[in-house]
């Protein structure tokens, strides 16, 4: 039986050597004709003849990959997989599947192995809309605040004053209005640039992901501590 597989989807990975030696090593024990291309921020293509020559690319950061391309067939090209890793925000891997059975099934195994295998401790942070999230807990606590005034009031009356509302006073709600849509957009921008969907973390790219890697844990530690002291403030207040 012929099985055949043609998927886009979304995934958090950091590929350093060691994960590239062990796809391509898994791959070739069962389609060993194996081709290597990378697209990068200089808008340049290039073809590897093997991981040997790929390892000689500096993937500087004028020339950073933005995605890897492995093509793997066997000797009769009767078997086909493809995998497609690029630094996309959605829909970042694409693979390709055409093959009998047997080898079929072991190397879609192998693909979410792979997966599951380069996803980092970030990958939370990555996937979520932080825009969405932070105007979600802004409606959260208005609404909330305005649902217990309503429950502790004895009666409720609508006003208007006489002499109209001050030019402060819209200013202030506008600014409030306005101030998570500020703060999640701000923050997705900071997931973009800190917390990437696609790393490719060798060569110059791994000196890249190591600044990051320290900004990340500045950027978490710093959340925290926030978190924390708005708590103990609330207690003391």
């Amino acid at each position: 039986m012929h099985i055949s597989r043609s998927d886009r989807e979304t995934s958090i990975f950091v590929l350093k050597w060691a994960d590239i030696e062990k796809l391509l090593g898994s791959i070739a024990e069962f389609l060993p004709e194996i081709a290597i291309s990378t697209s990068c921020s200089d808008r340049l293509d290039r073809a590897f003849a093997d991981i040997d020559e790929l390892k000689k690319f500096s993937n500087s950061q004028r020339a950073a990959i933005v995605e890897l391309k492995i093509v793997a067939r066997d000797a009769m090209h009767s078997h086909r997989f493809s995998l497609v890793l690029n630094t996309d925000e959605r829909n970042n891997v694409r693979v390709s599947l055409d093959a009998d059975e047997v080898i079929a099934l072991k190397v879609n195994d192998l693909y979410q192995d792979y997966l599951d295998s380069v996803r980092p401790w970030y990958s939370w942070i990555a996937r979520a809309n932080w825009y969405l999230i932070v105007l979600g807990i802004w409606m959260f606590v208005q609404f909330g605040a305005l649902a217990i005034a309503m429950f502790k009031a004895t009666s409720i009356s609508f006003t208007w004053p006489k002499d109209g509302v001050h030019g402060n006073e819209i200013l202030k709600g506008f600014l409030i209005g306005m101030a998570p849509l500020f703060v999640g957009a701000v923050m997705n921008h900071v997931r973009n640039k800190f917390f990437p969907t696609g790393t490719f973390a060798f060569g110059d790219g791994e000196n890249r992901h190591s600044r990051n890697e320290v900004i990340r844990t500045v950027l978490i530690a710093a959340f925290a501590v926030s978190v924390v002291s708005s708590v103990v403030v609330s207690w003391f207040l």
